[in-house]
C-alpha cells in the first residue's frame, strides 16, 4: 500500500502549530492527500483539508508542493528519536 506522511512544525507568537500532510490510496484508487493543522496544545485540529487525485504523479505532485509552500513559511521537520 502506498503512503506518504509528514509532520512539520513552527513557533507563532511563543505557540508551537503543526501542519500534517498525508498521501494515501483509498479503497477505490483515488489518491486521497489530507491536510490537517492546528494548535499543538489543542486536540482538535484547527482544519482539515481532504483533495482526491486520479494519479500518483498528481497525488505526489501536489504534496511536494505544500510541503515545500511550508517549509518557506518556517516550517520544520523535528528529528526522530529511536
Amino acid at each position: 500500500m502506498f503512503t506518504k506522511k509528514e509532520i512539520l512544525y513552527r513557533y507563532v507568537n511563543d505557540k508551537m502549530r503543526y501542519y500534517k500532510i498525508n498521501l494515501f490510496v483509498d479503497l477505490f484508487g483515488e489518491y486521497l492527500l489530507i491536510k490537517e493543522y492546528g494548535n499543538i496544545k489543542y486536540k482538535k485540529p484547527t482544519r482539515i483539508l481532504q483533495e482526491y487525485y486520479q494519479t500518483q504523479e498528481e497525488a505526489l505532485d501536489s504534496f511536494e508542493k505544500k510541503l515545500q509552500e511550508k517549509i518557506t513559511k518556517g516550517y520544520i521537520t523535528l528529528a526522530k528519536k529511536n
